[in-house]
């Protein structure tokens, strides 16, 4: 017999329309309120009987579904059209193709068993079988649909077109406007920070502009070749295999002030790419060597619990639906414990830790977006110091 996985909601979108999803498999169709019916009815009618018994009808649907984070990795991650004044017209399909996009969609399951196998990594970008995890998924939308290259795309959708700002999106509202919060009236001039994973080099001009000296690294010759387009002030760009052993010889031992990660520390954990040679102990054996015996180091990460959750509810009384947190298929955060037990096995303690959350006038920009990240924070800030040896 058929199922309809307990992993289906079905969420209403007024004027008779509902939007059929799957929590775990990240689909969802539109569908009006006699589709729904027949999806109810498919659990317990045979697919013929179904077929037969509704061979005469058309049944509404809208293609709802989107890569909603397409437009950037802090945006709505929910994966479907919610304005229905968006949906346009509505397709009529016979009961055999609804049927057909229910089991496509997974809303409908033939074979349980099958469905479960489909939970793993994916094996190469032309995988359609396997779900994968969400890098996987951004790959393989960026590389078949979008055609464009996954670092372009990371660059594009947080930065301005020149380099020199963050995007009024979530990257703005929060990560920017919390940062500039917590380091106003913490650096000093004649402070040297070491920013690793610098990427394009924002934050460590950011950080330059407090007056500190600043050595930003990435492993990426592309990133750093961006950074270098300006250097103000006491800036300086390198780059380093971060993670490999001895990454940061060209600096002496107990040199820094601060050592920052900013979007970074989560790939030691959760690698972007498969057979990816890097390690935290050593990238933690490098930053333990060059911070000042009462040096910070600074780690901003996307939130080990919220990042990536799906945005449901009115705009001002969001929720979401947890599906995993101790074993990941689709997630690409550490656990909190394996977060911080990793940072405190390799010489550090915890200092300081703040959830950031959002400008208040960025209520105005984007309300669903403002009223989901003030109550499900998007990014932790931890402070470590160095455990006396």
């Amino acid at each position: 017999m058929n199922q309809i996985p307990t992993d289906v909601i079905v969420l209403p979108s007024g004027h008779g329309r509902w939007v059929v999803y799957n929590l775990f498999a990240k689909t969802s169709l539109g569908c009006s309120s006699d589709s729904i019916g027949l999806l109810a009815a498919a659990v317990s009618t045979q697919r013929e009987r179904l077929e037969e018994q509704h061979a005469d009808r058309f049944f509404e649907v809208w293609d709802v579904q989107c890569f909603s984070n397409e437009d950037g990795l802090l945006a709505d991650p929910s994966r479907f059209e919610r304005d229905v004044r968006q949906w346009g017209d509505p397709s009529l399909v016979h009961v055999k193709e609804l049927y057909q996009r229910f089991l496509d969609g997974c809303f409908v399951v033939e074979d349980m068993d099958a469905y479960a196998k489909r939970f793993m990594q994916k094996t190469s970008l032309l995988d359609r079988f396997n779900f994968g995890n969400f890098h996987q998924q951004l790959g393989q939308h960026l590389a078949l649909k979008r055609r464009e290259s996954a670092e372009n795309w990371w660059i594009n959708q947080k930065f301005t077109d020149d380099l020199e700002g963050v995007r009024e999106n979530l990257y703005g509202a929060v990560q920017e406007w919390g940062l500039r919060q917590y380091f106003s009236g913490r650096l000093e001039p004649g402070d040297f920070v070491v920013d690793l994973g610098c990427g394009t080099g924002y934050y460590s001009k950011v950080l330059g502009t407090y007056g500190a000296s600043v050595r930003g690294y990435d492993p990426s010759r592309a990133m750093i070749d961006l950074a270098q387009r300006s250097t103000p002030g006491d800036v300086e760009f390198k780059v380093a295999p971060l993670g490999t052993p001895e990454a940061l010889q060209d600096l002496p031992d107990e040199c820094a002030d601060y050592v920052t990660m900013i979007d970074a520390l989560l790939f030691y954990f959760v690698p972007s790419e498969p057979d990816q040679d890097i390690s935290a102990s050593a990238l933690f054996e490098d930053i333990r060597r060059v911070l000042k015996p009462d040096g910070i180091f600074i780690s901003v990460e996307p939130h080990y619990l919220f990042w990536l959750q799906p945005w449901f509810g009115e705009e001002t009384r969001p929720f979401t639906v947890m599906t995993e947190y101790c074993t990941k298929a689709f997630g690409v955060t550490p656990t909190i414990s394996e977060y911080l037990q990793t940072v405190f096995n390799n010489g550090f303690f915890s200092r300081w830790m703040e959830e950031l959350l959002p400008d208040p006038s960025f209520e105005n920009e984007d309300r669903r977006a403002f009223y989901f990240a003030r109550q499900f924070p998007l990014w932790h800030l931890f402070e470590f110091g160095k455990t006396p040896a």
